[in-house]
């Protein structure tokens, strides 16, 4: 997807001064600058959209697209630049210049709070793209707080994205952004409050060790998503993410140490997500149906690894390994509406593999047991279940939760897993129990059929 850019660094030259992007000049600073006084500064006519450039530079190297911003009587003004004739740009809005003030265009912000409380849906360039802004890489934290103030829309969804290098790079080296608010007064690192919709998150690490205060938290931030988010909130009465919106989701995520639950969760789902050494729940499926969690694992937290608090949810190819006190999945509904168990290894927790408060029929199977205080407890075995008398990970104490080949373990767990063969015997599945699906048979099934 093609954006409108625009960028916080640590460059030497950023500053909450600047246009913001989309193009960055020497040290990341502004591509054009002016100064306030006489013949260095710009003025505008009333309210209108022209600008006047009185350098007689003529807004030497500036372009269609890039963003001017000045302040004018305290209060700061964006707009972005629509056409340059001569001494005259004419922006994108009425503005109030006034005379003789100082502008500067493009160049990056020097802090993701700023662009939080500054981009919205406005904030597009001629094509009408989104707004993304980029969050570069730097061995330093980013020492703040994002509390975001604008929503997006279905049309145009407002992204926060780290990079390394170069926007948009994903960061291929695993070096994200971090984000460290400890020690400042907020609720949560990056938190979206209600009706703060069509927000998108990518690869940040979010810190923070102040008591009740969260890593990531959407409270009625419907239709989201976060990716690639690593979340250690270890103040007490911290949440590593909290998504209490609808139809958010949560992909490749991960919480670390957060005191209380590694993920609270509401109306949402999360894909391929770890939560690990949480002093709670490392996922706590608290109200809302329809919760998926898909993919996930979680390992040595302080109590269930899973505990599913509502109706209707889904939980799938996921790994619950070594709670400390308590069970793999546990089910507390006080509806008694199933949710579904598949697919999933519950191994070496504390109590049981599955616990329901009340019994609970034909609700789980296709899971592997082992190693656990007792398998189950109010819930019915599964026809295709499988028992396990030996690890069936790679490495679970060095994190790696891949499935080893041991003929006990996780062998065992190898292309057993639903689906297998359809109703129509046609299409057939080997689809392998647990979260991470074994390499090497599935290049098997390559050899087999010629690829």
């Amino acid at each position: 997807m093609p954006y409108t850019e625009f960028y916080v660094t640590k460059g030497a030259w950023a500053s909450n001064l600047y246009g913001g992007g989309p193009r960055l000049g020497e040290n990341d600073g502004p591509v054009y600058f002016l100064p306030a006084g006489a013949g260095g500064a710009t003025v505008a006519e009333g309210s209108e959209t022209q600008i006047t450039d009185l350098s007689g530079a003529n807004w030497a190297g500036c372009l269609i697209d890039d963003w001017v911003r000045w302040d004018y009587e305290g209060v700061k003004e964006l707009r972005r630049i629509t056409n340059i004739t001569d001494d005259v740009a004419t922006v994108h809005a009425a503005c109030t210049v006034g005379a003789e003030k100082g502008i500067s265009v493009g160049g990056a912000w020097e802090t993701v709070d700023y662009a939080a409380s500054t981009v919205s849906t406005a904030f597009v360039n001629a094509a009408g793209h989104p707004p993304r802004i980029n969050v570069k890489y730097s061995a330093t934290a980013y020492p703040e707080a994002v509390l975001v103030d604008y929503a997006g829309s279905g049309a145009i969804p407002i992204t926060y994205e780290g990079y390394e290098t170069t926007a948009g790079d994903g960061c291929p080296n695993g070096n994200v952004p971090i984000i460290n608010s400890t020690g400042i007064t907020c609720t949560a690192v990056f938190f979206a409050n209600v009706g703060k919709n069509y927000i998108h998150v990518s690869n940040f690490d979010l810190r923070t060790s102040t008591g009740g205060d969260s890593g990531l938290y959407f409270t009625g931030a419907n239709f989201s998503r976060i990716f690639n988010v690593k979340a250690q909130a270890t103040g007490a009465n911290g949440y590593g993410i909290l998504i209490s919106s609808t139809f958010a989701i949560a992909v490749n995520c991960q919480a670390v140490g957060a005191a209380l639950d590694g993920f609270y969760v509401n109306t949402s789902s999360m894909f391929n997500c770890r939560a690990s050494g949480c002093g709670r729940y490392g996922f706590y499926l608290h109200t809302g149906a329809y919760v998926v969690a898909q993919g996930c694992i979680a390992d040595g937290n302080g109590d269930d690894n899973i505990y599913v608090n509502s109706d209707w949810m889904l939980v799938a190819n996921c790994v619950c390994y070594g709670s400390v006190a308590g069970s793999g999945i546990r089910l507390n509904d006080p509806n008694d509406e199933s949710p579904t168990l598949m697919n999933n290894i519950l191994y070496g927790n504390n109590q049981f593999g599955i616990e329901a408060d009340t019994p609970y029929h034909e609700v789980a199977d296709w899971n592997a047991f082992g190693a656990n205080g007792a398998a189950r407890s109010n819930i019915d075995a599964g026809v295709h279940d499988v028992t396990l008398t030996a690890d069936p990970f790679v490495n679970a104490a060095g994190g790696n939760f891949a499935l080893n080949i041991a003929a006990a373990g996780g062998a065992l767990c190898h292309s057993v897993g639903f689906p297998g063969t359809l109703i129509d015997a046609v299409n057939i599945g080997c689809s392998d129990i647990g979260a991470l699906q074994h390499r090497s048979a599935r290049r098997s099934r390559g050899r087999i059929h010629g690829v």
